[in-house]
């Protein structure tokens, strides 16, 4: 869990350029408590405005539904906006959070914040590289055209 919680400060420090500093927000214990269980929670201030993050505790992918209701929850009970934050999440519920309007952020992969105009994914081109076999016949021609071996007859 620390660990997401630092790729989260990197992640923001890298993309953003804001340093943030995460606090346990004060009343948590008014939660139920199975969203305790579920979610480490932080406090944070990001572009002046106050966030609780909830930070998921396993890597098992909670359904979209799901993680709009939990934030739904804690956002009316701690009166403050909530960002989730995974480690990894399919396209395809990313698009479905997207659809919910659910803040989220996924640290080195997509971040967004609808509430602060934030909307950043990483896109990763990768160059082909083409490698060719030389199978028979082409395999001795270039050999011969290496060694520049004329066959008997030519």
């Amino acid at each position: 869990m620390k660990d997401l919680v630092n790729r989260l400060k990197r992640y923001l420090l890298d993309t953003l350029g804001i340093t943030v500093t995460l606090s346990k927000p004060a009343n948590v214990g008014s939660l139920p408590f199975f969203l305790q269980d579920i979610y480490d929670m932080f406090q944070v201030g990001l572009l002046n405005e106050e966030f609780i993050i909830l930070a998921s505790r396993n890597d098992s992918e909670l359904t979209p539904a799901t993680i709009h209701k939990h934030i739904d929850i804690v956002s009316k009970q701690l009166r403050m906006k909530a960002v989730f934050v995974h480690s990894i999440i399919s396209s395809f519920n990313r698009k479905r959070l997207i659809e919910y309007r659910v803040p989220f952020v996924i640290p080195g992969n997509q971040m967004y914040l609808p509430d602060l105009g934030v909307d950043l994914r990483e896109y990763l081109h990768y160059l082909k590289v083409y490698t060719y076999k030389f199978k028979g016949f082409g395999f001795l021609a270039f050999w011969l055209f290496i060694l520049r071996v004329r066959p008997a007859g030519c």
